[in-house]
């Protein structure tokens, strides 16, 4: 629950700072993603109703997920729909444009250092869609000793930050420090401490991170 209350209060942060800032949160399962805000039941934008919302969509779908008998099912994939996540955010990033022309930043958190090899390709088509928003994508991973290649990419070609907290009790000030500030402000700070990014393909067979790559070609005849 650290790394909850650490980005209910980045949340709280982000919508204190100016006034007319808006999230939208979506949360990414096992089964699919839901958009935690805005809803149906408050859709406006004070950080207490905001955090009191998502918190509480949170716990609801974790007592639903777990409990869903598909979840044990050895042929649904552990991992969560971080693909339909990003996909979520960047229509709805979208839809607002198209009412009126705003700046917007994405920010994905993942817990873990799963690969997301079998959502390499969707992830990485919607970096580039964002790129082509001008929306860049920040990524966090909490993680002890592995970094996430995909995430580093998705962050390098939209020009976002890739941070790795090894341990939940920095998640916070970490957030405060390098993900808060905006795209000119970020300018003038120290850049976060960082591994080279990892620019090596996840293989579409194997689900593995591959250093070369062999294409076979089939040949054909046309009869016309």
């Amino acid at each position: 629950m650290k790394a909850l209350d650490a980005t209910l209060t980045f949340i709280s942060s982000y919508l204190l700072m100016t006034h007319g800032n808006k999230v939208v949160v979506v949360g990414a399962h096992p089964l699919g993603a839901e958009i935690l805000h805005p809803s149906d039941t408050y859709s406006g934008n004070t950080a207490s109703m905001v955090n009191r919302q998502i918190e509480a969509r949170v716990n609801e779908l974790c007592r639903g997920v777990l409990l869903d008998e598909t979840i044990a099912d050895s042929r649904t994939s552990p991992a969560s729909r971080f693909n339909n996540a990003l996909s979520k955010a960047l229509c709805c990033i979208n839809r607002m444009r198209s009412e009126k022309d705003l700046p917007a930043r994405l920010m994905v958190m993942k817990c873990g250092g799963d690969f997301l090899s079998h959502q390499y390709l969707p992830l990485i088509n919607c970096a580039y869609a964002a790129e082509h928003l001008k929306v860049s994508i920040d990524t966090v991973v909490l993680e002890a000793e592995t970094d996430v290649p995909v995430l580093q990419q998705m962050s390098d070609v939209t020009g976002g930050v890739y941070s790795r907290i090894s341990e939940p009790a920095i998640l916070l000030q970490t957030l405060l420090t390098y993900h808060l500030p905006d795209d000119d402000a970020r300018k003038m700070l120290s850049k976060v401490p960082a591994t080279p990014v990892d620019s090596r393909a996840v293989c579409f067979k194997t689900r593995a991170v591959t250093d070369i790559g062999n294409f076979d070609m089939i040949r054909s005849k046309v009869i016309l």
